[in-house]
Formats: C-alpha cells, sequence, structure tokens
C-alpha cells in the first residue's frame, strides 16, 4: 500500500483527473486508457504498482490492471453482433 506522501500524490492526480475529465468532457476511465497509452505504463488499481502498458495483469500482485476497459469490449462486441445479425 502507498504510504502517505505517495497517497496524497494519488489524491492530487485523481483530482487533476476529475477536472481534466469535466473540462474536456471525456469519462474518467477514458482519460486514464489515453494516459497509459501515451506514457507507456499503467498503475495498478489494486497496489498502486506501476506496470508495463501492455500487460494486463499487475506483475507485482497479480490483479488486472484494465477490468473497465475489458468490459466495455464486451459491450462492443455484443453490439456489433447485434449490428451483423440485423444485416
Amino acid at each position: 500500500m502507498p504510504g502517505d506522501d505517495e497517497r496524497s500524490e494519488y489524491d492530487r492526480q485523481s483530482l487533476e483527473d476529475a477536472k481534466l475529465a469535466t473540462m474536456f468532457r471525456v469519462d474518467v476511465d477514458r482519460l486514464k486508457t489515453i494516459r497509459r497509452v501515451v506514457s507507456g505504463v499503467a498503475r495498478c488499481p489494486n497496489c498502486d504498482k506501476v506496470n508495463p502498458a501492455e500487460n494486463r495483469f499487475c506483475q507485482y500482485c497479480g490483479a488486472k490492471l484494465y477490468p473497465a476497459e475489458e468490459e466495455e469490449e464486451k459491450l462492443w462486441k455484443i453490439r456489433r453482433d447485434d449490428d451483423s445479425e440485423k444485416l
């Protein structure tokens, strides 16, 4: 678990993310995805360790790094399947 200094940095970053997401009318999770792709790293939602962006699971604790993104992919697949059935 992050220390007090790291936690306050995390809270500051979360507040900054919320402000940017509101300003640009982007979902906060989408903003995190953009930041991950651009920076090439991802933070674990469980242990807050930095991982390479291409990892799907944390190399430290094994938690899923992008659970929200996987749910979104499932929804898009369902929508594509529904659209192809209409044709």
